[in-house]
């Protein structure tokens, strides 16, 4: 009885660490999700809002029509200026222009991080009703995809430093050039806080589930 009694305080415990956990991980999105310094502006971070908030923009309007390009960054510009900026242009005579697998995976941060609060809500509903198996399915796919809306962001921080390594490349050879290499090495994307532990507690939260489904009675 001592035994049973153990083990049902155990699970209580584990269960009360996944909510704690789930709860944590929604928590993140008020928190600073990813960040792009420019010499020319400054650091600029985005919370999970923010990135969220430019999937619409994303999305052709009209009918298929493209929307219109905002241009150069300026002081207000967002993560969909950032994919703008990086992909690449398409040069006068010159066929379409492919977009690099690098750009294509990071500009799916966005999509990856509204599925991660997603099932982290699901998995959260889920964990309360007890049930178990559907629990850890839920749960791995939160994990998966905040753990790749960090890698996603690693991906975009290569192909940034790429982008703005080829436009300075042009003035390499002038006397300019030591400034532009000099600009280009502090150019930098990166994530913050809020993506790191939203990827963390996602991740323990599957782990805690899978014990507890695994856990012998």
């Amino acid at each position: 009885m001592a035994k049973g009694k153990a083990s049902s305080g155990a699970n209580q415990v584990v269960a009360i660490a996944v909510y704690v956990l789930l709860i944590g991980a929604l928590g993140t999105y008020f928190l600073p999700i990813m960040s792009i310094n420019l010499p020319a502006f400054g650091k600029k971070s985005w919370s999970v809002k923010d990135i969220v908030n430019v999937i619409p923009k994303s999305l052709p309007k009209g009918g298929g029509q493209k929307v219109e390009s905002k241009g150069k960054l300026s002081i207000n510009y967002d993560f969909n200026d950032l994919i703008k900026e990086i992909s690449p242009k398409a040069q006068p005579g010159k066929g379409r222009v492919g977009v690099s697998r690098k750009i294509m995976l990071g500009a799916l941060v966005p999509v990856a991080l509204a599925f991660a609060y997603l099932l982290a809500i699901v998995s959260l509903l889920l964990a309360l009703s007890k049930n178990c198996s559907a629990f850890v399915a839920s749960s791995i796919a939160a994990a998966a995809c905040s753990v790749y809306a960090l890698a996603g962001t690693y991906l975009l921080a290569q192909a940034t430093q790429k982008a703005f390594s080829d436009s300075m490349a042009k003035v390499e050879s002038s006397p300019f050039g030591a400034i532009a290499k000099n600009f280009v090495q502090q150019v930098t994307v990166q994530p913050e806080t809020g993506l790191y532990a939203l990827a963390v507690l996602t991740v323990l939260a599957f782990v805690f589930g899978l014990y507890q489904k695994n856990k012998p009675a």
